[in-house]
């Protein structure tokens, strides 16, 4: 009888091991004897299993991948009575097909099932095949697919069959569910880690000019013609964090800062190709007027364009304070003050054409602005940034926001992240009681149980990345102002840990993504949803910012 993976997970055996403890530990052991079997299949060192000479159902499937650095896996298959047979089998179909350099170099994941009754196939049998894909194996057989991994394809005509698996990893075997690893390690040492990583994924992308490879389809290898100036901005701000994370963390372990400086240099570069090339002063050099703005097509200045430029100029400051303009990021914060109204709006585009009509609200420049002003204030204190970003969080508390019950406010994560700065500089009470009901509104919406253990900690149905990295965001400012505060933290520590384990999931690693054609180029990146294997700069970012929040808390930091 097999128990739901939550009970078992509770029920106590003698020396107070779970069930699921117990199972997990019995399951690595078995998958460590089968590699073992495979690694001398390999080497020859074993005598040959013939297969089967009738092509029907057998209990114990094997799939059997070779890892591939610039290329996809190796895959073989075994299907015998035991799984000593099928692995043995499975080892001999991969070694047809590796080189030796494979088998020198490659890691062994492991996928293996045995059942009594496994599904028959419809009509007369066909030969056995194997079809890889970004997402894992499909075991062809008639008109059944056994699959190891959910890959949400429509053409399944049967239940998937749940596999075991396993992969090897230089400190041992890990455990995978879904192609990533079953319990993601948050501590501050991995997530420094797979913040690296993501920030090594957008140096790779980042072009000579200092334009980024903005959205590349790992699944095909292939970049997509297409480009975003606000999100240009945000990754150049999260290389720049990246750059100070690892920099505190050789501070905190005694050793010197780093002479070479690649996240910053990175920033820099991807701040030179935005100046340089979309920088602009007022709309026909207007007397009245004195900034400067980011055009996003030659007509048009995105209010988010200018902000996050801005913020990314203050994050280089916060790295390496002869780093970032001073006299020029006071011009990017005075386009900022033209864009504010009297109430304290702010108008999301500025036109190099006359324009009439009203201007639509946006749901996230007003709070890139607010933030990015905010942060100015920090280094340039004297000047009028902070009241006109009290004045902008003012609008979207009284006016925006207002009359909405809790659980129906927009989870605005930049207005909660600049809530927690304004409240440190101001210790305003109406900020933080509004940043409780973005924090608590968030934690609402979270999902905390599921039969998919990898739909632990979204918020929406199917996870999306994104989306999960951005609520990370506005919960690692709610913690910190909890802190600051005094305020009881707990729930949205809860909530935090559980969205950092779900955004881990969505990065790529040298486990999840074996079978994409060029494992090493998606390294690092973080995908759209489990089935979207498009990276896009932004969520890099998002997942970014908000791992190294968490990590600094955990750390006891601030961010």
């Amino acid at each position: 009888m097999l128990l739901p993976l939550v009970l078992a997970a509770v029920l106590l055996l003698p020396g107070g091991r779970t069930m699921a403890e117990e199972a997990a530990t019995h399951q690595q052991q078995q998958a460590a004897t089968l590699l073992k079997i495979a690694r001398e299949t390999l080497a020859a060192e074993a005598p040959e299993v013939k297969r089967p000479a009738e092509d029907l159902p057998r209990p114990s499937v094997v799939f059997l991948s070779l890892t591939r650095t610039a290329q996809a896996a190796v895959i073989g298959i075994g299907v015998a009575d035991t799984l000593e047979d099928a692995t043995r089998l499975a080892a001999q179909d991969l070694r047809d097909e590796a080189t030796f350099g494979d088998l020198a170099t490659g890691r062994l994941r492991i996928d293996f099932v045995h059942q009594a009754k496994l599904p028959q196939p419809a009509g007369e049998p066909r030969p056995l095949k194997v079809l890889p894909s970004p997402v894992g194996l499909m075991f062809v057989r008639g008109d059944w697919l056994f699959v190891p991994e959910d890959t949400n394809l429509a053409v399944a005509q049967s239940p998937a069959v749940s596999f075991a698996s396993w992969i090897e990893t230089p400190d041992g075997l890990l455990q995978l569910y879904e192609g990533s690893p079953l319990v993601s390690d948050t501590s501050p040492a991995h997530l420094l880690a797979a913040c690296t990583a993501g920030g090594d994924y957008l140096l790779r992308g980042l072009l000579l000019d200092g334009k980024f490879d903005y959205l590349y389809d790992a699944a095909t290898n292939e970049s997509v013609d297409d480009y975003n100036l606000v999100r240009h901005a945000g990754a150049c701000g999260a290389l720049a964090e990246i750059q100070l994370a690892v920099n505190q963390e050789a501070t905190r372990q005694g050793r010197a800062v780093p002479q070479s400086q690649p996240y910053l240099e990175g920033s820099r570069r991807g701040l030179d190709y935005l100046l340089r090339n979309y920088a602009s002063g007022p709309y026909q050099d207007n007397p009245n007027q004195d900034f400067t703005t980011i055009i996003s097509n030659g007509q048009v200045s995105e209010l988010g364009a200018t902000a996050l430029t801005l913020l990314a100029m203050t994050k280089c400051h916060n790295v390496s304070a002869d780093s970032a303009d001073l006299d020029l990021m006071r011009q990017l914060g005075k386009f900022i003050l033209h864009q504010q109204q009297p109430d304290g709006r702010f108008l999301p585009y500025y036109y190099f054409l006359d324009h009439d009509g009203e201007q639509p609200e946006s749901q996230y420049y007003p709070g890139e602005a607010i933030l990015a002003l905010t942060r100015l204030a920090r280094i340039d204190p004297s000047g009028p940034w902070l009241a006109a970003a009290q004045k902008g969080a003012d609008y979207l508390i009284d006016i925006r926001d207002a009359g909405i019950p809790m659980d129906e406010l927009y989870h605005d994560h930049w207005l909660l992240i600049s809530l927690n700065q304004l409240t440190d500089l101001t210790d305003n009470p109406r900020y933080i009681a509004h940043a409780e009901k973005l924090g608590t509104s968030i934690c609402n919406l979270q999902v905390r149980q599921s039969e998919r253990l990898d739909w632990i900690g979204t918020y929406y149905q199917p996870p999306r990345s994104n989306p999960t990295a951005c609520r990370g965001e506005a919960l690692v400012a709610m913690i910190e102002l909890a802190r600051r505060e005094k305020l009881d933290d707990r729930r949205y520590l809860e909530t935090m840990a559980r969205t950092a384990a779900l955004q881990l999931r969505f990065q790529i690693t040298a486990n999840s993504g074996i079978y994409l054609p060029r494992p090493d180029l998606a390294t690092g990146g973080f995908r759209g949803t489990y089935s979207d294997w498009n990276i896009q700069i932004d969520t890099v970012q998002h997942n970014v910012s908000s791992l190294l929040g968490y990590r600094a808390l955990q750390l006891g930091k601030k961010k």
